[in-house]
Order: structure tokens, then C-alpha cells, then sequence
């Protein structure tokens, strides 16, 4: 493997300014290995056969890990490496309007909050990135950094230093580089494994041969397998999706303890993933047809928008049925979007001057309610808001034993220290079952059948785990994905950002002079990303592979 050992010196012959401050007590290493989409069921079910993060959560401390709202990895992994909520970090993916089938462009740039990296290299610390999500164009660091999704190509400078790139085996890559919902299984297969084992590979060097403190990489495959192979239980072949997932996980679990070894004893491990997986919804709820029962909404009663109504009424009716079903799936990502369009509200649908609140389907079975500017006094604008939130939870109580919704939200109980003005007044997460619907339905409930239900997605509750001497044995205990970071400064040892919203998680490590008892905080910067080009056709590149996971 073609790798250089830079053991002992400055990477790329450059010095951070960060080298220069003097370092705090030394408290040891920490490695975090990312999971992507790791579900805390699939592991639980799966524990007797993924013996390396068995014992690390056994003999550690584990539970579930509460993601972002939504459930996605462009905003979870900037919220899981900060500690710091959307509103905050910058990146909440919300379209560009309330009726596109898109997200805004989205780079390393995108990010206005330190991260760890940035942190830690602030304090001196020797850091190393690779593949972590939403790091392109890499950014400077007292150590190096590889890019991970959403690299435009493997042709762009995705390396810092950029030299480092020239150290990388030939064919590492970043991403599958085509839309995996197009290929066959064994052409999937053919491009997943090598890829996975060269970043592997170079990961171990990397692990072996540069000098470091904090270690991040986040395998992407574990989300990539699931996305491809995962369905509901009731689906003709769920046992063989289950196998062929697993055994990816199986292949990582041993890379991990690799790693952990290659670590050493002394170092703190880190496992998380940014959300679950398993998502598939059986039954549709009509929230805007509901808002429009409320007297909150009214769809348009004449010219095209009712003609398109009723086309999407139709388009829904036949998708309910298997055959229809099977034929959607082979539709390419980019016609599948226009596809997509023909069943989601437009603004031409709307009667404007009498609607005052709107329902938009979010990323991963998330949605959210808008609340109209034509309702301009805030006392009214909150009161709307109430009535809402109240008709919804009464919704909630409509079917016995079955709850359409998780958690009905007021955007400042998930969204703090950010501008809100443009952000949604309520958000919705849906219950595993249920995924909620923009266009019109004499019905507010449908029943999805078997055949016409969609693949599997996120979940809100992904997984961490912590090894290590600090550790106490045996401790379960859930935690907010903004907990990650807060804990990772504590262990280092340096001091936490000012504005950061998550807590370090002391009931899981010992209290016998591990943590001060209280963290001092200073103000940090983000880091820059490199100057890149930054086109049209990067930007296209980026939409594709988002595309191709469904995102869009």
C-alpha cells in the first residue's frame, strides 16, 4: 500500500499555528469510529455476531443516541462533531421553498461552528478526519484531513495538506460513484467491498504511522448497504437483505477491532452512529386535508391546481399497488424526482388568501407546518400555532394503541442561538408507521399495502459506545447526538466552545478526578475550507449521489 510514514514530523512540512500552544494535562488518546446509521435494534438482534462492538458496549458504557430533526446525515454528523444544534451549526437542509424537491447547496463552508478538529487542533492537539461527512473542501488542521460525503469526484483536491493525497493508495475513493438504486446487486457488491477496504487500509496506516490525539473516521458503507438492501418485514426476501446487511457489518466489526488494537489500551474508543435504520411506513396521514378540516388551510377549487389535485390523488391511488410499486423503484433518481413532484403539493394548489398554515414533508418521514406571514401579530401567530399543536396531539389520539406521531415540536424546543425567522413554526416527527402526505384526500388515513411501501430509511435513535480506561463498566445510558462532542473536549482536556448546547456525559465515566468539576469554555472559530472550484458541475455531482440515496 502505497502510504508514507510521517511519524515524527509536521505533515506536508507545514505548522499549525495550534503547535504552539502549550498543551494541558495530557488525558490520552480518543478514537472515534462512525457507524453510519447504525439502529440500536439492528445491533441489539445482531450482538452474538458483531462480537468486537459486543464487548465494547458490555464492557463499556452504550445506549441510544437521540439524532438531529431530521434524522440526516448532512446535518446529524455537523451537530454530532459540534455539539451544537442546526440552528446553530448552519446546516438544517430546509429547501429553498416549501414545494421544491431539493436542499441548498451544501459544502465544509456551510458549517459556521468550530468542530472537534477545530478545537482541538486550537488546543494543540495532534488531530486526524478522514471520511467524516460535509468536509469538503477539507479544511486546515494541526494534522490531515480526507474528506468523506459529498466530495464532488475523487478528481478534486480532497485532502489537507493537499500533498497527503499523493500518499493515498491508487482507487481510494470517496463515494460509489454511481446511483446504487440503478445497478444490480453483484455490480453494488463489486464496488462497495474494495472501496470499503482500501479506506480500511489506509486508515490503519494512517493509525499507525502519523502522530495524533484525536482520531475520527466514519464508515459510509454501513448507511450505503442499508439503503440498498433494507425493506420491511413483511417483504418477499427480508431474511436475505437482513444477511447480506449483516455480513457488511460483520466485515466492519472486524476492521474495528483492528483498530482498537492498533489504538492501544489506553486509548478512549468511540463508536457512534448519526440515526437509526428501518424506517417503513405502513400508513399515510392527510395533514393538509386535516389543516383544511381545521379551517387552517384551503386547497384550490378551480383552474390547474385542482386538475393536478386530482392527478396526484390518482398517482397515490395506483401506488399503493405492488405491481406499480416495483415499477417506481427502477426509475431513475432524476425522473424519480420529477415523478415525485406530480405527488406533492404546489403552491398553485393553494387558495392563498384563505390558507393561514401549511404542511410540508420533510427528509426521512419528518414534516413540518409553516405558519403564514399573512398572520403577521405575533400574539396571533402564536395562537394559531397553539390550536395546531393541540388539534395534532388530539390527532395523535385518534387511533387507539397506534400514535401517528413520535413527537410534535415548537421550532425553539430543537432550534436555539440561530436566527429562527425562516425556520418553521412546528416540526412533526412521525411515528415508525406513519408518514404524512401534502396533497388533498377525501380520507385523512390510508393503509399502504405490502407491495407499494417504500424502501427503508432513517430512524431517529442511533447508537454509542464508550471503551476505555475512563469508562465505567456495565453503564447503559441514553444520549443527545450533542453530547459527543462535549465529552470528547472533557476527555482531551480542553476547554469546551462557548456556545456549545450539548452536556459531557459524566454518568458514564469515573468521577475520581477525570473531569474538573466545572469546564471552562472560551471562543473558537471554524476553520475554512480550502479554496476550491466550485461550479455548476460539482454541484450537479453532489445532487446526484444525493439523489441516488433517495435524499431528494
Amino acid at each position: 500500500m502505497k502510504m508514507n510514514s510521517n511519524k515524527g514530523r509536521t505533515i506536508g512540512g507545514k505548522t499549525h499555528p495550534g503547535e504552539e500552544i502549550a498543551r494541558q494535562t495530557d488525558r490520552g488518546k480518543v478514537l472515534i469510529v462512525g457507524f453510519d446509521a447504525l439502529d440500536p435494534e439492528f445491533l441489539e438482534r445482531h450482538f452474538s455476531e458483531l462480537p468486537v462492538l459486543r464487548e465494547l458496549a458490555l464492557t463499556g458504557a452504550w445506549g441510544r443516541l437521540r439524532s438531529t430533526i431530521p434524522p440526516f446525515s448532512l446535518i446529524a454528523w455537523p451537530s454530532a462533531m459540534s455539539g451544537m444544534n442546526p440552528a446553530r451549526t448552519g446546516v438544517t437542509c430546509l429547501p429553498p421553498d416549501d414545494f421544491s424537491c431539493s436542499i441548498p447547496p451544501l459544502n465544509s463552508r456551510a458549517v459556521r461552528v468550530p468542530r472537534l478538529w477545530d478545537v482541538a487542533s486550537a488546543n494543540g492537539r495532534k488531530v486526524g478526519v478522514v471520511n467524516v461527512p460535509l468536509t469538503y473542501p477539507p479544511s486546515p488542521v494541526n494534522g490531515f484531513m480526507i474528506s468523506g460525503f459529498l466530495t464532488p469526484s475523487d478528481r478534486s483536491d480532497f485532502t489537507y495538506p493537499r500533498e497527503l493525497k499523493t500518499e493515498l493508495p491508487p482507487g481510494y475513493r470517496t463515494s460509489l460513484g454511481f446511483a446504487q438504486d440503478r445497478v444490480e446487486e453483484e455490480f453494488f457488491l463489486r464496488h462497495l467491498y474494495p472501496l470499503t477496504e482500501t479506506q480500511f487500509g489506509t486508515v490503519e496506516t494512517l493509525l499507525e504511522t502519523k502522530p495524533w490525539d484525536l482520531f475520527i473516521y466514519v464508515i459510509s458503507g454501513t448507511d450505503w448497504v442499508q439503503h440498498y438492501f433494507g425493506c420491511h418485514r413483511e417483504a418477499s426476501g427480508w431474511e436475505r437483505s437482513e444477511e447480506m446487511m449483516l455480513e457488511y457489518f460483520r466485515y466492519a466489526d472486524r476492521f474495528l477491532g483492528r483498530l482498537r488494537d492498533r489504538a492501544g489500551p489506553e486509548t478512549t474508543v468511540i463508536v457512534l452512529s448519526d440515526h437509526g435504520f428501518g424506517k417503513v411506513p405502513s400508513r399515510y396521514v392527510y395533514l393538509n386535508s386535516w389543516l383544511e378540516r381545521e379551517g387552517f388551510f384551503r386547497f384550490q377549487r378551480s383552474g390547474r391546481g385542482i386538475v393536478k389535485s386530482a392527478l396526484a390523488g390518482h398517482i397515490r391511488t395506483l401506488g399503493a399497488f405492488p405491481p406499480f410499486g416495483l415499477l417506481k423503484a427502477r426509475i431513475p433518481p432524476r425522473l424519480r424526482c420529477e415523478f415525485h413532484h406530480l405527488t406533492r403539493l404546489e403552491s398553485r394548489q393553494v387558495d392563498w388568501e384563505k390558507t393561514r398554515a401549511w404542511f410540508t414533508l420533510f427528509l426521512h418521514h419528518t414534516g413540518y407546518i409553516r405558519i403564514s406571514d399573512r398572520v403577521d401579530s405575533p400574539a396571533e401567530r402564536e395562537k394559531v400555532r397553539e390550536e395546531i399543536i393541540s388539534g395534532l396531539k388530539g390527532l395523535n389520539e385518534t387511533r387507539p394503541g397506534e400514535k401517528i406521531f413520535d413527537r410534535i415540536c415548537r421550532r425553539e424546543e430543537i432550534f436555539t442561538g440561530g436566527d429562527l425567522s425562516g425556520i418553521p413554526d412546528i416540526f412533526l416527527l412521525f411515528a415508525d408507521q406513519w408518514l404524512g402526505q401534502t396533497v388533498p384526500s377525501k380520507s385523512l388515513f390510508r393503509r399502504i399495502p405490502p407491495g407499494g411501501r417504500s424502501k427503508a430509511t432513517h430512524r431517529m435513535d442511533g447508537v454509542y459506545i464508550f471503551s476505555g480506561p475512563p469508562v465505567i463498566p456495565g453503564t447503559r445510558a441514553d444520549l443527545e447526538i450533542y453530547d459527543i462532542a462535549p465529552t470528547v473536549y472533557a476527555l482531551l482536556g480542553v476547554p469546551l466552545p462557548d456556545t456549545i448546547d450539548g452536556r459531557v456525559a459524566r454518568e458514564c465515566f469515573r468521577q475520581d478526578g477525570v473531569f474538573p468539576g466545572v469546564f471552562p469554555r472560551r471562543e473558537y472559530r471554524p476553520s475554512a475550507g480550502q479554496d476550491v472550484e466550485w461550479g455548476a458541475g460539482p454541484q450537479e455531482e453532489v445532487l446526484e449521489k444525493l439523489r441516488a440515496l433517495g435524499y431528494l
